[in-house]
């Protein structure tokens, strides 16, 4: 079964794709989309209805990214990735300031990544602001994201430390059964 078979059995995650953009597999992107298509077939059929319900009364976080306390969905080049929330452990924002001379400040990207138990890093967010702005599009989407994620996992970390990079880049699995265990106390 292919990702495109699996995904019409959900109508409403299928509809949020669609809006999304063109799922395609090319040249390109033929690694990401294999390993995207694994972790949609992967998923249990209960954990993605209960995200195909929730899809239908959420409203996107922005254009290629919708967050349920299911999982986070998110298009990129023209392949559409699943994060199951049970597999979150880590999101941060990254700010790039861009300078022209290596003195002017002409601009800065915000990022935001989200890590999982395996230590893969998503990008599933980034955006510009010019040299002035006082805004923080990173942090106010990490806190969106928050809202609807921590009731499901409250172990989750969010902001970017040196030791919890360390921790993700040496031995992902332990970093991610501490989250599991903090995630599971009730």
């Amino acid at each position: 079964m292919d990702l495109m078979t699996k995904l019409m059995d959900y109508p409403n995650i299928m509809a949020a794709a669609v809006k999304m953009g063109k799922i395609k597999r090319g040249t390109f992107n033929k690694k990401a989309y294999d390993a995207a298509e694994q972790v949609w077939l992967r998923t249990p059929h209960e954990e993605l209805e209960k995200i195909d319900k929730e899809i239908a009364n959420t409203e996107p976080l922005f254009k290629t990214c919708i967050v349920t306390s299911g999982g986070i969905i998110y298009f990129s080049l023209n392949v559409l990735y699943l994060i199951p929330t049970r597999d979150v452990c880590w999101i941060y924002p990254r700010i790039i300031k861009n300078t022209a001379y290596y003195i002017i400040t002409t601009g800065r990207d915000h990022q935001v990544w989200v890590v999982d138990r395996t230590g893969d890093r998503h990008l599933i967010y980034q955006s510009f602001t010019g040299p002035f702005s006082k805004k923080q599009p990173a942090s106010d989407i990490i806190k969106k994201i928050g809202e609807k994620l921590y009731s499901s996992r409250p172990g989750i970390v969010f902001g970017y430390s040196k030791e919890t990079d360390q921790a993700f880049s040496t031995n992902p699995e332990l970093a991610a059964s501490q989250i599991d265990a903090v995630s599971n106390q009730d």
